[in-house]
C-alpha cells in the first residue's frame, strides 16, 4: 500500500503508533538524508536508533508531531491488528 503513495527522498513524513519502528525504517530509507520521519510510540525502545528517524516517545492521543506539513502520514488502524497464528474464522 505505502509502494503506491510514492515517497520520494525528500519527502516529511509522521508514523503514528510506530510500534517495532519496520514502517518508519522503511519511510527512512526512501526519504534519504534530504528527507524527515517522526515516529511516535508511547514505548519506542524497539524502534532502530537511525539518524532519519527522530523517535518520540508520546502518545499518539496528545501528540505533539512537530510544526510544519507532512507529506505522509502512517496511523495503523484496528484493522491491522493480525489474528494469532493458528486461529480460525468461522463462516
Amino acid at each position: 500500500m505505502l509502494t503506491r503513495v510514492g515517497v520520494r527522498p525528500g519527502s516529511r513524513c509522521l508514523d503514528l503508533g510506530a510500534g517495532a519502528g519496520t514502517i518508519a525504517a522503511w519511510l527512512a530509507q526512501r526519504v534519504g538524508p534530504t528527507g524527515q520521519v517522526v515516529a511516535l510510540d508511547t514505548d519506542p525502545r524497539h524502534i532502530p536508533g537511525w539518524d532519519l528517524i527522530d523517535v518520540r516517545a508520546q502518545n499518539v492521543t496528545a501528540a505533539e508531531p512537530g510544526t510544519g506539513e507532512y507529506d505522509l502520514i502512517h496511523a495503523p488502524t484496528a484493522g491491522d491488528a493480525r489474528r494469532p497464528t493458528g486461529s480460525s474464522q468461522r463462516r
